[in-house]
Protein backbone atom coordinates (compact mmCIF):
# COMPACT_ATOMS: atom_id res chain seq x y z
CA UNK A 1 0.00 0.00 0.00
CA UNK A 2 1.81 3.58 -0.68
CA UNK A 3 2.03 6.20 1.31
CA UNK A 4 -0.31 8.06 -0.55
CA UNK A 5 -2.98 5.74 0.01
CA UNK A 6 -2.53 5.38 3.32
CA UNK A 7 -2.39 9.10 3.75
CA UNK A 8 -6.00 9.34 2.59
CA UNK A 9 -7.07 7.41 5.48
CA UNK A 10 -4.73 8.72 8.11
CA UNK A 11 -5.96 12.72 7.23
CA UNK A 12 -9.62 11.78 7.70
CA UNK A 13 -8.89 9.39 11.01
CA UNK A 14 -7.35 12.72 12.62
CA UNK A 15 -10.19 14.98 11.69
CA UNK A 16 -12.51 12.94 12.96
CA UNK A 17 -10.50 12.16 16.25
CA UNK A 18 -10.49 16.22 16.41
CA UNK A 19 -14.38 16.19 16.12
CA UNK A 20 -15.08 13.63 18.81
CA UNK A 21 -12.92 15.76 21.17
CA UNK A 22 -14.74 18.88 20.58
CA UNK A 23 -18.15 17.43 20.93
CA UNK A 24 -17.11 15.96 24.33
CA UNK A 25 -15.77 19.48 25.26
CA UNK A 26 -19.03 21.46 24.05
CA UNK A 27 -20.91 18.22 25.79
CA UNK A 28 -19.33 19.26 29.21
CA UNK A 29 -19.51 23.14 28.71
CA UNK A 30 -23.30 22.36 28.58
CA UNK A 31 -23.11 20.15 31.58
CA UNK A 32 -21.75 22.95 33.79
CA UNK A 33 -18.36 23.76 32.65
CA UNK A 34 -15.57 21.05 33.41
CA UNK A 35 -11.89 20.77 32.06
CA UNK A 36 -8.74 22.40 32.92
CA UNK A 37 -8.05 26.47 32.73
CA UNK A 38 -5.12 27.17 31.26
CA UNK A 39 -3.17 30.06 32.66
CA UNK A 40 -1.34 31.27 29.83
CA UNK A 41 -4.37 31.29 27.89
CA UNK A 42 -7.55 33.57 28.49
CA UNK A 43 -11.34 31.76 28.47
CA UNK A 44 -11.91 33.63 24.92
CA UNK A 45 -9.11 32.40 23.61
CA UNK A 46 -9.54 29.15 24.90
CA UNK A 47 -13.52 28.88 23.58
CA UNK A 48 -11.21 29.88 20.16
CA UNK A 49 -9.30 27.15 20.36
CA UNK A 50 -12.25 24.38 20.45
CA UNK A 51 -13.80 26.34 16.81
CA UNK A 52 -10.26 25.93 15.58
CA UNK A 53 -9.83 22.44 16.39
CA UNK A 54 -13.39 22.17 15.14
CA UNK A 55 -12.72 23.93 11.51
CA UNK A 56 -9.68 21.60 11.00
CA UNK A 57 -11.40 18.77 11.79
CA UNK A 58 -13.60 19.21 9.17
CA UNK A 59 -11.02 20.33 6.69
CA UNK A 60 -8.94 17.01 7.29
CA UNK A 61 -12.53 14.71 7.14
CA UNK A 62 -13.41 16.71 4.33
CA UNK A 63 -10.36 15.89 1.96
CA UNK A 64 -10.17 19.22 -0.02
CA UNK A 65 -6.33 20.92 -0.49
CA UNK A 66 -5.07 18.13 1.01
CA UNK A 67 -1.38 19.52 1.64
CA UNK A 68 -3.19 22.23 3.20
CA UNK A 69 -4.92 20.31 5.59
CA UNK A 70 -1.94 18.01 6.33
CA UNK A 71 -0.11 21.52 6.87
CA UNK A 72 -2.93 22.59 9.03
CA UNK A 73 -2.76 19.13 10.70
CA UNK A 74 0.36 18.69 11.44
CA UNK A 75 0.54 22.37 13.25
CA UNK A 76 -2.85 21.74 15.24
CA UNK A 77 -1.49 18.47 16.96
CA UNK A 78 1.94 19.94 17.66
CA UNK A 79 0.56 22.47 19.40
CA UNK A 80 -1.80 20.26 21.16
CA UNK A 81 1.32 17.89 22.24
CA UNK A 82 2.82 21.00 23.42
CA UNK A 83 -0.33 22.19 25.87
CA UNK A 84 -0.73 18.56 27.33
CA UNK A 85 3.05 18.61 27.99
CA UNK A 86 3.05 21.68 29.56
CA UNK A 87 -0.12 20.31 31.67
CA UNK A 88 1.29 17.00 32.53
CA UNK A 89 4.64 19.15 33.60
CA UNK A 90 2.57 21.48 35.96
CA UNK A 91 1.13 18.28 37.38
CA UNK A 92 -2.55 18.47 36.21
CA UNK A 93 -4.72 15.19 36.89
CA UNK A 94 -6.76 15.80 34.31
CA UNK A 95 -5.81 17.65 30.64
CA UNK A 96 -9.55 19.06 30.14
CA UNK A 97 -8.67 17.69 26.20
CA UNK A 98 -11.90 15.38 26.82
CA UNK A 99 -14.89 17.87 28.57
CA UNK A 100 -15.85 15.42 31.17
CA UNK A 101 -13.82 12.11 30.44
CA UNK A 102 -11.37 12.71 32.56
CA UNK A 103 -7.61 12.14 30.76
CA UNK A 104 -4.24 12.30 31.95
CA UNK A 105 -1.94 14.61 29.84
CA UNK A 106 -0.04 12.11 29.85
CA UNK A 107 -2.39 9.92 27.86
CA UNK A 108 -3.19 13.38 25.51
CA UNK A 109 0.65 13.89 24.87
CA UNK A 110 1.37 10.47 23.29
CA UNK A 111 -2.35 10.50 21.43
CA UNK A 112 -1.53 13.94 19.97
CA UNK A 113 1.93 12.65 19.21
CA UNK A 114 1.17 9.53 17.56
CA UNK A 115 -1.12 11.59 15.25
CA UNK A 116 1.88 13.98 14.19
CA UNK A 117 3.54 10.89 13.49
CA UNK A 118 1.23 9.59 11.81
CA UNK A 119 0.51 12.65 9.71
CA UNK A 120 4.67 13.15 8.77
CA UNK A 121 4.91 9.73 8.14
CA UNK A 122 2.44 9.95 5.09
CA UNK A 123 2.87 13.72 4.01
CA UNK A 124 1.45 13.93 0.80
CA UNK A 125 3.47 14.66 -2.40
CA UNK A 126 3.57 17.09 -4.96
CA UNK A 127 3.90 20.41 -5.66
CA UNK A 128 3.82 22.70 -2.39
CA UNK A 129 4.49 26.54 -3.40
CA UNK A 130 1.10 26.13 -4.96
CA UNK A 131 -2.34 28.15 -4.78
CA UNK A 132 -4.29 24.85 -3.91
CA UNK A 133 -1.77 24.57 -0.36
CA UNK A 134 -0.72 28.78 0.15
CA UNK A 135 -4.02 29.87 -0.53
CA UNK A 136 -6.25 27.74 1.98
CA UNK A 137 -3.73 27.87 4.31
CA UNK A 138 -3.42 31.57 4.09
CA UNK A 139 -7.54 31.71 4.62
CA UNK A 140 -7.30 29.50 7.53
CA UNK A 141 -4.83 32.08 9.87
CA UNK A 142 -6.61 35.02 8.84
CA UNK A 143 -9.69 33.39 10.13
CA UNK A 144 -8.08 32.51 13.44
CA UNK A 145 -6.47 35.64 13.68
CA UNK A 146 -9.55 37.25 13.42
CA UNK A 147 -11.43 35.00 15.89
CA UNK A 148 -8.78 35.32 18.23
CA UNK A 149 -9.23 39.57 17.93
CA UNK A 150 -12.48 39.41 18.26
CA UNK A 151 -12.77 36.89 21.42
CA UNK A 152 -10.89 39.23 23.22
CA UNK A 153 -13.24 42.30 22.77
CA UNK A 154 -15.48 43.39 25.56
CA UNK A 155 -17.69 44.36 22.78
CA UNK A 156 -18.22 40.76 20.84
CA UNK A 157 -17.94 39.00 24.00
CA UNK A 158 -21.34 40.88 25.11
CA UNK A 159 -22.75 40.37 21.58
CA UNK A 160 -22.14 36.61 21.88
CA UNK A 161 -23.82 36.65 25.26
CA UNK A 162 -27.00 38.70 23.72
CA UNK A 163 -26.68 36.34 20.90
CA UNK A 164 -27.14 33.24 23.64
CA UNK A 165 -30.33 35.07 25.32
CA UNK A 166 -27.83 35.98 27.94
CA UNK A 167 -28.60 38.54 30.66
CA UNK A 168 -25.49 38.10 33.28
CA UNK A 169 -21.93 37.51 32.45
CA UNK A 170 -18.97 36.78 34.31
CA UNK A 171 -16.45 39.75 33.80
CA UNK A 172 -12.87 39.07 32.93
CA UNK A 173 -13.61 35.01 32.72
CA UNK A 174 -12.22 32.40 35.64
CA UNK A 175 -10.68 34.27 38.42
CA UNK A 176 -7.83 32.33 39.64
CA UNK A 177 -7.27 32.25 43.33
CA UNK A 178 -3.64 31.09 43.21
CA UNK A 179 -1.40 28.85 44.85
CA UNK A 180 -1.88 27.59 48.15
CA UNK A 181 -1.43 24.22 50.24
CA UNK A 182 -3.78 21.12 50.19
CA UNK A 183 -6.86 21.61 52.75
CA UNK A 184 -6.38 25.68 52.84
CA UNK A 185 -9.44 27.75 51.77
CA UNK A 186 -9.60 31.59 50.43
CA UNK A 187 -12.29 33.40 49.60
CA UNK A 188 -12.52 35.11 45.70
CA UNK A 189 -14.22 37.96 44.62
CA UNK A 190 -16.30 37.47 41.49
CA UNK A 191 -17.44 40.59 39.54
CA UNK A 192 -20.82 39.66 37.23
CA UNK A 193 -22.02 42.60 34.85
CA UNK A 194 -25.35 42.83 33.76
CA UNK A 195 -25.69 44.08 30.17
CA UNK A 196 -29.74 44.51 30.13
CA UNK A 197 -31.70 47.82 31.02
CA UNK A 198 -33.14 46.39 34.58
CA UNK A 199 -31.59 45.45 37.72
CA UNK A 200 -31.70 41.93 38.08
CA UNK A 201 -30.40 39.93 41.14
CA UNK A 202 -28.50 37.00 42.40
CA UNK A 203 -30.83 35.10 44.79
CA UNK A 204 -29.12 31.93 45.43
CA UNK A 205 -26.13 29.80 44.57
CA UNK A 206 -24.52 26.08 44.90
CA UNK A 207 -22.56 25.46 47.66
CA UNK A 208 -19.85 22.15 48.44
CA UNK A 209 -17.12 21.14 50.11
CA UNK A 210 -14.58 22.67 47.84
CA UNK A 211 -17.30 25.92 46.40
CA UNK A 212 -19.62 27.71 48.32
CA UNK A 213 -21.19 30.65 46.31
CA UNK A 214 -23.64 31.88 48.62
CA UNK A 215 -22.13 34.61 50.67
CA UNK A 216 -23.09 38.16 49.90
CA UNK A 217 -26.69 36.88 47.98
CA UNK A 218 -28.93 37.90 47.80
CA UNK A 219 -27.09 40.37 45.26
CA UNK A 220 -28.61 43.03 42.89
CA UNK A 221 -26.37 43.42 39.68
CA UNK A 222 -27.94 47.43 38.45
CA UNK A 223 -28.95 48.08 34.96
CA UNK A 224 -26.16 48.18 32.35
CA UNK A 225 -23.52 47.67 35.47
CA UNK A 226 -21.82 45.14 37.60
CA UNK A 227 -21.55 43.88 41.15
CA UNK A 228 -19.55 41.65 43.31
CA UNK A 229 -20.05 38.72 45.19
CA UNK A 230 -17.30 36.23 47.20
CA UNK A 231 -16.43 32.35 46.70
CA UNK A 232 -15.34 30.49 49.00
CA UNK A 233 -13.00 27.54 47.91
CA UNK A 234 -10.79 25.01 49.11
CA UNK A 235 -7.49 23.89 47.72
CA UNK A 236 -8.69 20.23 47.24
CA UNK A 237 -7.30 17.40 45.68
CA UNK A 238 -3.71 16.01 44.24
CA UNK A 239 -1.05 18.83 43.54
CA UNK A 240 -1.51 20.83 40.04
CA UNK A 241 -4.28 23.10 38.67
CA UNK A 242 -7.96 22.59 39.31
CA UNK A 243 -11.20 24.00 38.52
CA UNK A 244 -13.89 24.46 41.03
CA UNK A 245 -17.27 24.95 39.64
CA UNK A 246 -20.57 26.88 40.90
CA UNK A 247 -23.92 27.86 40.26
CA UNK A 248 -25.77 31.09 40.75
CA UNK A 249 -29.36 31.24 40.70
CA UNK A 250 -31.10 34.82 39.13
CA UNK A 251 -34.27 36.28 38.81
CA UNK A 252 -33.69 36.98 35.27
CA UNK A 253 -36.75 35.78 33.32
CA UNK A 254 -34.19 34.72 30.15
CA UNK A 255 -31.33 32.89 32.46
CA UNK A 256 -32.56 31.87 35.51
CA UNK A 257 -28.82 30.42 36.02
CA UNK A 258 -25.28 31.47 35.99
CA UNK A 259 -22.69 29.29 35.70
CA UNK A 260 -18.82 30.09 37.01
CA UNK A 261 -15.74 28.58 37.86
CA UNK A 262 -12.88 29.73 40.20
CA UNK A 263 -9.06 28.54 39.25
CA UNK A 264 -6.40 27.55 41.28
CA UNK A 265 -3.43 25.36 42.09
CA UNK A 266 -2.39 23.06 44.68
CA UNK A 267 1.33 23.95 45.85
CA UNK A 268 3.04 20.35 45.74
CA UNK A 269 4.21 18.91 49.21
Amino acid sequence: MSRTTVGRVVLPLCGVFLLAAVALKVQGISAGGVGQTLTLLSPQVQFVGMEVEALVAIWLVSGYARRGAWLAGVVLFAILATVSAYLAWNGQASCGCFGRVEVSPWVSLVLDAVCVVALVATRPTGQWLSTNTLLPASVAMLVVGGLIAASESDGARRELARFRGEALLLDGGDPDAGTAPKGESRIVPVTVENITDADLRLIGGTASCSCVATYDLPLTVPAGGKATANVKIKFTGESGRFKHTFVWYTDAPSQTQLSGSVTGQVAAE
